[in-house]
């Protein structure tokens, strides 16, 4: 797996949550909702969960709350994919779109707290 931290692809790569979920939706497909629930199987999930990576940053408060972010953005996905596998598809799109719904809030924290390790990261000299 290549080092999504040097890229810059942590951000991008969790913003994609969002668009796989109206997707599935408009196809109303069926979710893998213990996959979707699981911060430990998406590609910043492995990443963040890595041995030699939490070894390397659990010391810098902003990736621990990376962590706690990360996992409770993917308890509000499944709470999602929960609502389109009841075919709720409604009820779901309306998590999804409305600003204030615990899935955008958990979204927005997990993207600012990503955002503040990789700037803590930048200002600490720490080489990622």
């Amino acid at each position: 797996m290549k080092n999504i931290c040097d890229s810059g692809d942590l951000i991008k790569s969790h913003a994609k949550w969002k668009m796989k979920l109206a997707i599935a939706i408009a196809n109303k497909e069926k979710l893998n909702i213990g996959s979707i629930s699981d911060d430990g199987r998406c590609t910043v999930g492995k990443w963040l969960h890595k041995k030699e990576i939490y070894s390397k940053f659990k010391q810098l408060p902003s990736f621990l709350d990376c962590i706690t972010k990360h996992m409770k953005f993917h308890i509000e996905a499944g709470k999602v994919a929960t609502l389109v596998n009841a075919k709720r598809y409604e009820d779901a799109l309306q998590l999804l779109d409305s600003n204030t719904s615990d899935f955008n809030r958990a979204s927005d924290d997990v993207t600012l707290s990503i955002t503040h390790f990789l700037q803590e990261l930048d200002s600490s000299g720490i080489a990622h």
